[in-house]
């Protein structure tokens, strides 16, 4: 067992390529042994051209082996293989982990709402040109690819992911990102690790803009299904503050003035306030669901719960401020 293991270790410690004149080279592209002329990407010594007929080809340190070598040297390779690339496999658009795809929701009594799935499948595109280690203000990318939809970045991951402060400066930048992992490329032929990683190393989106913009508006979609099952109280002056608890008059005339703004922090005011629901009676407003859709949990004289959307027109803006005159006088 422990001889396998070391077997493995020393397999993983191979360097893949070796440095001339400023690109990378395999193995057996090279002359034999110290002739190959070559030294480590990663740390400069010089190395030697392994080609037995045992074991795979292989550079060697003349010294010993580093592992931070290796993999300097896998990220060096990948980044001048992407760079001279004519093609590149993108992945699919899958969604992440706070965007799940199809995107769903469950309204107030529930029930799920499905909304439609963004289908980006995967695809094998032309590439134009290629660049490497390009920056986009605080963003340095790797390689830099044009594969005719504009600028693509690509970043290589050998141990580490990209990072989550890089990844949402590319999400401010509006940047397509794909991160191709090539944390299992121990297993692959050194002359096949070119077309592996172009072609065939595990990728995912980083992020895709235009996808996201489309999973936004399924998203939409989905949220406007549920707000229209909300009954709608206001217009017309059918949602009238009637009645006010623990609250003083003026604090309830400013959130009349802010009801209509979506989203506007005075809403939470309302809470504890008494609305009339058409055919129901006064309920208590005492829980605020949804704030961009002013959509309230309010509580019967009964006990029982409704879900209600406040309609921020001039009707109940101006209902509103009449109760909280009214409440002031009475004060």
């Amino acid at each position: 067992m422990a001889t396998s293991l070391n077997r493995l270790r020393a397999h993983r410690l191979r360097i893949p390529f070796g440095e001339r004149d400023g690109r990378l080279f395999g193995p057996s592209d090279v002359p034999r042994g110290l002739a190959s002329g070559c030294r480590c990407p990663g740390c400069g010594s010089p190395l030697e051209a392994k080609q037995g007929s045992k074991r795979r080809h292989h550079f060697a340190h003349v010294g010993v082996v580093e592992q931070v070598c290796r993999e300097s040297v896998l990220h060096r390779y990948a980044k001048q293989v992407l760079a001279d690339a004519t093609t590149l496999v993108l992945p699919a658009w899958v969604g992440t982990p706070t965007m799940p795809n199809p995107p769903s929701a469950s309204d107030w009594e529930g029930r799920l709402v499905i909304g439609e799935a963004v289908h980006l499948p995967a695809k094998t595109v032309p590439v134009a040109s290629g660049r490497q280690e390009v920056s986009f203000g605080t963003v340095r990318a790797d390689v830099v690819l044009d594969d005719g939809e504009g600028q693509l970045l690509v970043e290589v991951r050998v141990t580490h992911k990209v990072a989550k402060v890089k990844e949402e400066r590319v999400r401010e930048l509006g940047l397509r990102m794909v991160e191709v992992d090539l944390s299992g490329a121990a297993g692959v032929e050194t002359a096949d690790l070119a077309d592996w990683v172009l072609h065939q190393a595990p990728r995912h989106w980083v992020w895709h803009p235009a996808a996201v913009t489309r999973w936004q508006a399924s998203l939409d979609r989905v949220n406007a299904i549920i707000a229209g099952r909300v009954p709608v109280y206001g217009s017309g002056g059918e949602n009238m503050l009637v009645r006010l608890r623990g609250r003083k008059a003026d604090r309830l005339r400013h959130a009349a003035s802010l009801s209509g703004r979506s989203g506007d922090p005075g809403l939470d005011v309302l809470l504890g306030a008494w609305v009339w629901l058409e055919g129901e009676g006064e309920a208590e407003l005492f829980e605020l669901v949804d704030r961009e859709l002013c959509i309230f949990r309010a509580r019967l004289a009964t006990g029982e719960e409704r879900i209600v959307r406040l309609d921020g027109g001039p009707g109940s803006t101006s209902g509103a401020k009449a109760i909280a005159d009214e409440s002031a006088r009475s004060a």
